[in-house]
């Protein structure tokens, strides 16, 4: 096969060395979209790979972005010869769930990156769907949204919702689903059927409110997993690297999370039997996960749904647990931000 680069053209922005920061490889794979760095030595000899997936693990283990990358490389990375054929480059992509790969030489010095997009016969679109669930009245940003739904709140001059799915439509999503309630005919004039932003959209309109899972069972949703996302959340999560982490920890739900640090604006007294101070410790900073209101589902899971009645997801979410799935979480490293407020609003306009 050729090597052109003719759609990674910055892959070399990928090559990063092992003392680097856990921030400076989200930077990189935020640089590139490659979902994934390669650690190379001097004159680019390849000693290791870390992934978008690498990365959020890496995370989940509490661990700070300013930390090394050293303990989370993968010391025997996949890679493929250069000279190699279609049928070589599609045999690893398929069987190690790859999405990009880096071609090296006799000396291991890595000298192209291939993937999905260099098979002239792939279809790089994804066929999983998105769905939206902007069907809320967001009355916590009230006068404002009297007139207007959250999702049709504008951001410099473009939709929050239309940021969304442009930032979906950059990574291959083609299919979406709206689900609606209040302020529907907003939504729906300036989306119609997607045709003007180049994707395909479909509306599921609840004749109630149904919660921000309810909406799920009025649809058959003729596909075997989806996401599933609020509408209002301003972020620039990689729907694909989400899918695919779900896809590779063979989830049947994975929920999206955000690590969010809050300070405690006291002084906080631990307090030892006999009514003793144990510990004093100054204004004490937490890091807790939370929900990023962005999830990927195995639709099976939607048959749990009752037709027409309210759920919202984080009673779904406990049903789900309480039923034995495997439900499975998912860091989020890039920006987000759930706009509840007026302060939140203010900013980002």
């Amino acid at each position: 096969m050729t090597l052109n680069s003719r759609y990674y053209k910055n892959w070399s922005k990928a090559l990063i060395n092992k003392n680097c920061t856990i921030k400076k490889a989200i930077q990189n794979l935020n640089l590139t979209a490659l979902q994934i760095c390669f650690v190379v030595e001097k004159n680019k000899i390849l000693i290791g790979t870390i992934t978008d997936g690498d990365i959020r693990r890496a995370l989940l283990d509490k661990c700070s972005i300013d930390d090394k990358i050293t303990k989370y490389i993968n010391y025997k990375p996949k890679k493929i010869f250069e000279k190699f054929t279609n049928k070589e480059l599609k045999t690893l992509l398929y069987k190690y769930k790859m999405s990009t790969i880096p071609v090296v030489n006799k000396n291991n010095q890595i000298i192209d990156a291939v993937s999905w997009n260099d098979l002239k016969e792939q279809n790089n679109d994804i066929d999983s769907p998105l769905i939206f669930v902007v069907g809320g009245k967001g009355t916590r940003l009230a006068p404002l949204t009297n007139n207007i739904p959250k999702p049709m709140i504008k951001i410099k001059g473009v939709p929050i919702l239309q940021r969304l799915v442009l930032k979906a439509k950059s990574e291959g999503f083609n299919n979406f689903y709206f689900i609606t309630n209040y302020l529907h005919n907003k939504i729906a004039t300036h989306f119609g059927d997607g045709e003007r932003f180049g994707v395909n959209i479909k509306y599921v309109k609840e004749k109630k409110p149904l919660g921000t899972a309810g909406g799920l069972a009025l649809d058959h949703f003729n596909y075997k997993t989806v996401i599933v996302s609020n509408g209002d959340v301003l972020t620039e999560v990689s729907y694909k690297s989400l899918l695919l982490y779900h896809v590779n920890s063979k989830n049947h739900l994975t929920v999206g999370v955000k690590n969010i640090r809050t300070a405690n604006p006291y002084g906080v007294i631990k307090i030892s039997k006999g009514a003793r101070i144990e510990k004093l410790i100054e204004k004490p900073v937490e890091d807790n996960f939370v929900s990023a209101g962005v999830y990927v589902f195995e639709t099976k899971l939607f048959n749990f749904i009752k037709k027409n009645k309210y759920l919202d997801m984080s009673s779904f979410i406990n049903l789900l647990v309480k039923k034995n799935k495997k439900v499975g979480v998912c860091p989020i490293h890039e920006s987000w931000l759930d706009i509840g407020s007026h302060s939140d609003l203010n900013k980002v306009t």
